[in-house]
């Protein structure tokens, strides 16, 4: 009974060491899962910050280039004001061009119509002078051929007398 007992705490012996050892590992294999966990946990977290930096970057990269755009849109815009200003400035000097040279070319139709109407006035007046002239050369030779006339019957007749 002494023998029995020590086979009986031998063999809860050998059980209980059994038992820690079968503890150990499992303590040993659930040790190893954790950290594999982890790891597995740890390459997870690494590659969510991986893809949420590439995205950040993405994001940072689209807002430039659409800033760019933007930027090269109110360029154009700014550039396409500019035009149309220049153009209406032009317009409106060559619009200003064209209304003195109008004006200029009717000063001109004027003057010019001006002095054919003096020309032709003063072509009138010399008509007119020149035949004011002519008719008193006709009655001063007229007047004088009635005076030899006068003369020519004068003398006969004194002719006669005598």
């Amino acid at each position: 009974t002494e023998g029995e007992e020590h086979n009986a705490d031998a063999s809860a012996s050998a059980s209980g060491e059994h038992d820690a050892e079968a503890d150990a590992q499992q303590a040993e294999n659930i040790k190893k899962r954790k950290a594999e966990l982890e790891k597995v946990a740890k390459a997870k977290k690494e590659e969510e910050e991986k893809i949420a930096k590439q995205r950040e970057e993405q994001r940072k990269v689209a807002e430039a280039a659409q800033k760019q755009e933007e930027e090269k849109k109110a360029e154009m815009q700014r550039k396409a004001k500019e035009a149309e200003a220049k153009a209406a400035q032009e317009a409106t000097m060559a619009a200003e061009q064209l209304k003195q040279a109008e004006e200029q070319a009717r000063r001109e139709a004027a003057r010019q119509k001006r002095l054919e109407e003096e020309e032709k006035q003063r072509a009138e007046r010399m008509k007119r002078d020149a035949e004011r002239k002519a008719r008193e050369e006709r009655e001063a030779a007229a007047e004088a051929q009635r005076k030899r006339e006068e003369a020519k019957f004068l003398a006969e007749a004194a002719d006669a007398d005598a």
